[in-house]
């Protein structure tokens, strides 16, 4: 794996406090009041106050969300392709695939909302089986989203081109194969360190605050180093 990759660790902590500081001066001053005096009713021009700093908060939160989801995708993928990535890259990928994050997040709300929908159905027709239906059928649609996610961020192409791409592939179940083995490495890591945790609870939380930020990072180029396989195997080797 690529030194720089985690440097994604690095840089999330750094952005989400920088993200954290920005909220603060923006929504900090408006909203002082209501934090200091919770149960006092506030003048009409203070409430109107409050209100547009919590907004500019959450018009905050949303606008860095996809810049973060590009950093990350774009500068893991952009490795897998084994091109060259450097500790700063995080921020350089980031304003380069913006847009591509806005279209993940896309992605991400419409899956939501169709497994909303298909379990809601299935819940009306078969009842508690089909919430557990439900989230085995989401599993096997885990493959769907790598290639989305690899059409965007590793091989650069447009969002109705991925979309279109990640109904079909040569190697389904490779990728399902592939998902599968990861969780059952990540169950075993996390049952060792259950144990460790039984034994020496100090030594164990630490491990497992490391085993989450190594399996995320080491996750995302998992799913993506799949999605490559996939391209080459299909004679699409992404450049």
């Amino acid at each position: 794996m690529v030194p720089a990759v985690w440097s994604t660790v690095i840089w999330t902590v750094v952005f989400y406090l920088a993200l954290i500081v920005a909220a603060a001066v923006l929504g900090a001053g408006p909203l002082l009041p209501m934090l200091m005096h919770p149960g006092r009713p506030e003048p009409l021009q203070d409430a109107g106050r409050i209100l547009s700093g919590m907004l500019g908060m959450m018009v905050l939160f949303v606008l860095a969300g996809p810049f973060w989801m590009a950093g990350i995708y774009g500068l893991i993928g952009t490795a897998v392709t084994e091109q060259p990535v450097t500790w700063s890259s995080f921020w350089a990928q980031g304003a380069r695939d913006y847009g591509r994050g806005w279209g993940m997040l896309l992605y991400s709300a419409l899956f939501g909302i169709a497994w909303a929908m298909a379990t809601f159905i299935l819940t009306l027709l078969i009842h508690q089986a089909g919430v557990l239906l439900a989230i085995v059928g989401t599993i096997f649609t885990v493959p769907w989203m790598i290639r989305m996610i690899g059409g965007l961020f590793v091989a650069k192409k447009s969002w109705g081109t991925s979309f279109a791409g990640s109904f079909h592939g040569g190697a389904y179940w490779g990728l399902l194969g592939g998902v599968v083995l990861v969780s059952v490495v990540a169950a075993l890591l996390f049952i060792v360190i259950a144990l460790i945790i039984h034994f020496s609870a100090g030594l164990g939380i630490v491990l497992l605050m490391a085993a989450e930020i190594g399996l995320a990072v080491a996750n995302v180029v998992w799913m993506l180093a799949l999605y490559q396989a996939e391209q080459t195997l299909a004679g699409r080797t992404v450049p």
